[in-house]
């Protein structure tokens, strides 16, 4: 006998928006004007769905950046804003309708991003998803991001949901091995724009929401 699951667990960039180029612009620009021009876009790629102070830890490390982390935070803020506001962007195909279908089953909804508070609610109310959710957890409370379990973990406490009852979303290899390593099933999402990333961890993968409305199974559990 089945029953449905208690909550979805969203991932943001690359999965409610096609936002990760952002990210990756803005990653540029930074390690451009801190003089580092001439890079792998993999040293890029491979980073996301990571904590952006755990990323910029990195870029400095691997390119010997002179400003600290918080400088390179700062910078980084002024450019991502700036490229929201001045940007084209908006939910991913059909996402808003699986939302919808979710809230009219009963099922919560929840974002859990690595991404802080700020850029988060400024995303959400730039594609029009900001009323979607029953809450948004960051990874700026996160003592591990992405692939630590920790903000998956957090999400079941504010769910009051067991692993097996949720599923998260994800279109990272760091999110689809920190659900994993959560205990919750995860649907990897194909985003072109997030590179290539290893999502083989996921149940199955997608590459367009209107899969998850002609199919429903997946918003079911083996009840106990």
């Amino acid at each position: 006998m089945k029953k449905l699951i208690k909550a979805v667990i969203f991932d943001l960039d690359g999965v409610l928006a096609d936002s990760q180029p952002v990210h990756f612009e803005a990653d540029r620009l930074v390690l451009a004007e801190c003089g580092a021009v001439e890079f792998d876009p993999d040293a890029i790629y491979s980073k996301a769905g990571m904590l952006k102070s755990d990323r910029l830890a990195k870029y400095k490390n691997e390119f010997a950046l002179a400003p600290d982390v918080a400088q390179l935070s700062a910078m980084h803020d002024k450019i991502i804003y700036g490229l929201i506001e001045s940007g084209d962007l908006r939910a991913t195909d059909n996402a808003a309708a699986v939302l919808d279908m979710l809230a009219e089953s009963g099922i919560e909804r929840s974002v859990a991003s690595s991404s802080g508070y700020t850029f988060i609610y400024k995303l959400l109310e730039k594609i029009r998803l900001a009323d979607k959710f029953n809450f948004i957890i960051s990874g700026e409370d996160m003592k591990n991001g992405k692939p630590a379990p920790d903000i998956f973990l957090r999400a079941l406490e504010k769910h009051g949901a067991e692993a097996e009852k949720c599923v998260v979303i994800e279109d990272s290899s760091a999110g689809v091995k920190a659900a994993r390593a959560a205990g919750i099933r995860c649907i990897g999402y194909r985003n072109l724009s997030s590179g290539f990333q290893d999502l083989s961890g996921a149940c199955f993968v997608i590459s367009d929401f209107k899969e998850l409305l002609d199919g429903r199974n997946w918003i079911y559990c083996d009840e106990d």
